[in-house]
């Protein structure tokens, strides 16, 4: 019997259907959460495999890019499993199923605890793995997202949204990098300090940023770890994306030691 539950996170749309369907077919997956909220649309879905989380209307400003929102349906999607191992995915991104097979396989042979599978890290930026996927040991996901929830006055004064953060990249700390720095404290302090003093340390341009960066290449690889790239293929409707990006400039993969 497998040991794996997958969550998928995010609004609950028709896609989100073709989503949980593909994913039944998957040999390893025991359960699939389906981490919504409760506006989201009512379910047709009759499985025993498939159960849905909602989470009530968030009260509060969302974060930069909704990172607050994200936070709250991943935790509590994880928090639904009683799996050893869960993986996180998008419930507005299709994987092929081949390719979520070989990254199964990749994940078991490489898994252990307190490591976090990503796929890719952006090694130019701070603490930046991507935060569409992320599969571990239940606890160690647990960890990652039951972090403080993101404050930042400036921001809301400004109205910095999911819209148009990109233009204040010099006032916010990047939704990835806020929760990557968060896990990655946990093992070294001086990423604690980073977090205490965000406006020094983690936004574009900070007085203190190359420090930063130096500290976030000795040990965002150790802490989050890529996957192959092997086979992996998904669609993004909504971004009208129809292949994994990827810029072997900036990039960091398995195959390129990370």
């Amino acid at each position: 019997m497998s040991n794996m539950d997958l969550v998928i996170q995010g609004p609950y749309t028709d896609y989100t259907d073709k989503i949980i369907y593909s994913y039944l077919n998957l040999p390893f997956v025991r359960n699939i959460i389906v981490s919504c909220w409760e506006s989201d649309k009512k379910s047709n879905i009759f499985d025993s495999r498939v159960r849905f989380v909602r989470s009530p209307a968030y009260d509060g400003w969302p974060g930069s890019a909704n990172v607050n929102l994200q936070l709250t349906t991943c935790l509590a999607g994880v928090q639904a499993s009683d799996a050893p191992w869960v993986g996180k995915m998008r419930s507005d991104q299709l994987f092929n199923e081949d390719g979520l097979i070989n990254m199964y396989e990749f994940f078991v042979e490489h898994r252990k605890n307190d490591t976090i599978f990503v796929t890719g890290n952006i090694f130019e930026l701070l603490f930046h793995p991507k935060d569409w996927v992320y599969w571990g040991r239940r606890e160690d996901l647990i960890n990652l997202f039951d972090i403080p929830h993101e404050i930042n006055d400036q921001a809301v004064v400004m109205n910095v949204n999911s819209g148009n953060y990109g233009q204040f990249m010099d006032i916010i700390t990047r939704p990835e990098t806020y929760i990557g720095a968060h896990y990655c404290a946990r093992f070294d302090d001086r990423v604690q300090k980073m977090l205490d003093y965000q406006g020094n340390y983690l936004y574009d341009r900070s007085s203190n940023w190359e420090e930063a960066h130096a500290v976030s290449s000795e040990i965002t690889p150790k802490v989050f770890k890529c996957f192959s790239r092997k086979g992996i293929h998904f669609t993004w409707p909504r971004k009208n994306i129809n292949v994994l990006p990827f810029d072997p400039s900036n990039e960091g993969w398995n195959e390129e030691g990370y």
